[in-house]
């Protein structure tokens, strides 16, 4: 009994459409059997097209599970063919957005915690507007490059595509204009589905704070909240 281990590559983007599976034959051998498995990258649905000689199976069967393994077959003989149908995902990205000012002497430091969560495909950048006139901008989170400012949008490129949840901080200072109003929550993230969360303005001072204009999707907490 001898155990080959073979690790073949195509330097190709994933992409939707049909895939026709390679076959690997054994000059010699009587008996062929065994598993096949089949995984894709993260965005993309696989379902089986037209096959022979395979039997489907649970994927919990198969007795090496991969990452991102979605169909698994039985092999009956040598002389087997599949094709895959490839399938791209939409992306859906939610947002939950906590906006702190802390304010202090005519500036507000502010500090936007983003928490994302993506589904179907993978996002590789992070795109949100920016108040104007504000400094000592920061950005900080997981596998993230040289961030830019593109007028009024601030761009976060990724080192690689991130499914699931996603956690961004940024913070800046925003001065307090002469005449004292302060406009919150202009921090926003782009191309989201759907965004929630909190406002919340604190300082170590004594400060008295009143609501010249509200949005309709925002509703006031009482502070005890």
């Amino acid at each position: 009994r001898r155990l080959v281990q073979f690790h073949l590559e195509r330097n190709e983007p994933a992409k939707a459409g049909n895939w026709v599976l390679p076959v690997l034959s054994y000059p010699g051998s009587q008996v062929v059997r065994g598993e096949l498995g089949v995984s894709v990258a993260p965005g993309f649905r696989v379902n089986p097209g037209a096959n022979e000689g395979l039997a489907e199976m649970p994927l919990i069967q198969l007795v090496k599970r991969g990452p991102n393994l979605q169909q698994a077959f039985r092999i009956r003989g040598e002389s087997w063919k599949a094709t895959m149908t490839i399938e791209a995902l939409s992306q859906n990205v939610q947002a939950d957005v906590f906006h702190l000012y802390s304010l202090k002497e005519g500036v507000a430091y502010v500090s936007v915690l983003v928490n994302y969560f993506v589904t179907g495909a993978p996002v590789n950048q992070w795109e949100l507007t920016l108040p104007a006139g504000i400094e000592h901008l920061s950005v900080d989170g997981r596998d993230v490059r040289d961030s830019r400012v593109d007028e009024t949008a601030l761009v976060v490129p990724l080192h690689r595509p991130v499914m699931g949840t996603y956690q961004l901080l940024v913070t800046y200072e925003q001065n307090v204009g002469e005449d004292g109003v302060l406009t919150l929550g202009e921090l926003t993230p782009v191309s989201v589905q759907g965004e929630r969360g909190f406002i919340q303005v604190v300082s170590p001072g004594q400060v008295e704070l009143s609501d010249t204009l509200t949005s309709d999707h925002l509703v006031k907490l009482d502070p005890l909240e």
